[in-house]
């Protein structure tokens, strides 16, 4: 019998990139949990907090999560194998596990601090990823971030995540959505996401018009506050949407806006591409890998240069049909059944199956 530990860590929400991996990484594995018992003898126990117990079915077990186990983590099994599903969980694995894998979404303090403020992040991230056995990034930029920003030589190796394929989905409109076409961005809205340059774009842009959506925040209130304050009726702030209503909006826009700065990954370009509209993205970190050849790119931020980027790409002598097409091959590269499978074969490869 093997005992195999997914820890979600303190998790507090489902809507941001963290949550989605985490939402799709748990409901995959445990469709495959009852055919990995009947091959491995292996059970499964997801450790995340009680108000989240049962999401995934009871195919699995369930932990609980509490602050003490920053510091003495017991259960009263031994575990084969226990994998935190991101870097930032402070929680230890528990006393005795054989193996610990942590998957590394990204380095980002480092582009987002600044002198001893960037110093301490990354000695306090270093702490936590030393507790791992074996580090899964995931992108080949996280990689090599991890090889030329840390003196780590914990095995290493990259796992693409996969992403949802927006078609399965029954498309619900946002109430809230305009009724003209209109440009689209979604994340956290966190500064690293210049979704100040949109406003601005916005701003020089007035017959165009533009939706933010979002998790309700500071960031993503203070936002809606700026528009409001520059009068900008052409810009529709969206909180806590629903995956139909991510759907609805990906299928309608004319493209998907996403200038962020510092990317692990990037899951709303390739999320968008899985419905064939364009994407354009920053040049800076791990876009271009993800974006590829069918994603537009940003020269700068300037109003005026993004303006003419997307312009540029739309009049673009290519039949519609075939971008929408190539953007829907692009995004079938990102699977999470494929990404799941390698997490597998990484466990099996552990625990020596």
């Amino acid at each position: 019998m093997h005992h195999i530990g997914i820890s979600f860590g303190e998790l507090r929400q489902w809507n941001d990139g963290l949550g989605e991996f985490s939402h799709q990484f748990g409901t995959h594995l445990a469709a495959l949990a009852p055919s990995l018992s009947e091959r491995w003898g292996a059970t499964f126990y997801f450790h995340l907090p009680a108000r989240w117990h049962g999401r995934f079915g009871h195919q699995v077990h369930y932990l609980d999560v509490h602050k003490g186990q920053r510091w003495l983590h017991l259960q009263p099994q031994r575990f084969d194998l226990w994998h935190n599903l991101h870097q930032h969980t402070q929680l230890r694995a528990p006393w005795g596990t054989r193996h610990v894998i942590t998957t590394l979404h990204d380095l980002n303090l480092h582009y987002m601090k600044e002198g001893g403020k960037r110093w301490r992040a990354m000695q306090r991230q270093l702490r936590l990823l030393k507790r791992a056995d074996e580090i899964v990034c995931i992108s080949d930029h996280v990689l090599h971030d991890l090889r030329r920003l840390t003196q780590l030589s914990t095995p290493a190796h990259r796992i693409h995540n996969g992403v949802c394929d927006m078609r399965a989905l029954t498309p619900s409109r946002p109430q809230l959505a305009p009724h003209a076409p209109f440009l689209f961005h979604i994340g956290r809205m966190t500064p690293n996401k210049n979704v100040d340059k949109i406003l601005a774009l916005a701003q020089i842009w007035p017959e165009r018009q533009f939706v933010l959506a979002g998790p309700r925040s500071g960031h993503s209130e203070g936002y809606a506050r700026q528009a409001q304050a520059a009068q900008l009726s052409n810009v529709h702030v969206l909180y806590d949407i629903s995956d139909e209503e991510k759907a609805w909006l990906y299928a309608h826009c004319d493209g998907l806006l996403f200038p962020s700065t510092t990317e692990g990954f990037g899951l709303p370009p390739i999320e968008a591409m899985s419905v064939g509209a364009s994407v354009y993205l920053s040049t800076a970190t791990s876009l271009p890998e993800i974006g590829g050849q069918v994603a537009a790119y940003f020269d700068n931020f300037r109003p005026e240069a993004m303006k003419e980027t997307i312009m540029r790409h739309e009049s673009m002598d290519i039949p519609s049909s075939e971008r929408r097409e190539r953007a829907i091959a692009h995004a079938a590269q990102f699977k999470w059944s494929a990404c799941i499978s390698h997490y597998v074969s990484s466990y099996g490869k552990a625990l020596g199956l």
